[in-house]
């Protein structure tokens, strides 16, 4: 008898992004077995250095509002506010996770390839500890957007900043040099 091992969707598919992002040759993903590892949920290692970036996956699931939101958006995403629970030096990045049906207005029918989309938000330690601290919240925070370009924060801090600085296509850079 084998033992099965089981990974929750969003560590997959941050896992399968990052893999696609940083090649083989070079870097890996690992992928604790533990279930209850305490900080981070994956690992990317530098073969040529052995550096490592710990990476902790936060997910939310798509709430899709039928009527715009007054701030403009049809699609947000929340998140339980940590603070407290964890430390520095537990995780280098954290990185917030939503997967939704990729459909056109006018599309009643999803075809396989191509049938969903992964928004990936990810920030830096440093800059998730700040964004915690200043917290208007104590339950959740949470994004709201349009589109994959426009990201904003809706509830917690600074409602209506944009928070698309933060998505992994213009973080990646500070992970690879993270990981020199």
């Amino acid at each position: 008898m084998e033992p099965i091992f089981t990974l929750p969707y969003s560590e997959y598919a941050v896992a399968n992004r990052l893999n696609f992002i940083f090649k083989k040759k070079e870097f890996s993903i690992l992928i604790p077995l533990s279930r209850q590892e305490k900080g981070y949920d994956l690992i990317i290692l530098n073969k040529k250095n052995n550096k490592t970036a710990r990476i902790q996956v936060k997910s939310s699931r798509l709430f899709i509002k039928l009527k715009k939101s007054k701030e403009g958006y049809q699609y947000g995403m929340n998140f339980n506010n940590f603070n407290g629970k964890y430390k520095k030096g537990d995780a280098d990045f954290y990185l917030f996770f939503c997967s939704f049906a990729n459909h056109e207005q006018n599309k009643t029918r999803i075809t396989r390839r191509n049938s969903w989309i992964d928004l990936i938000l990810c920030y830096p330690e440093k800059d998730m500890f700040s964004f915690l601290k200043r917290l208007k919240t104590n339950r959740y925070f949470s994004y709201g957007f349009e589109n994959l370009k426009e990201i904003f924060i809706t509830r917690g801090l600074d409602k209506g900043k944009r928070a698309d600085e933060y998505l992994l296509e213009y973080q990646e850079d500070k992970i690879r040099k993270h990981l020199k």
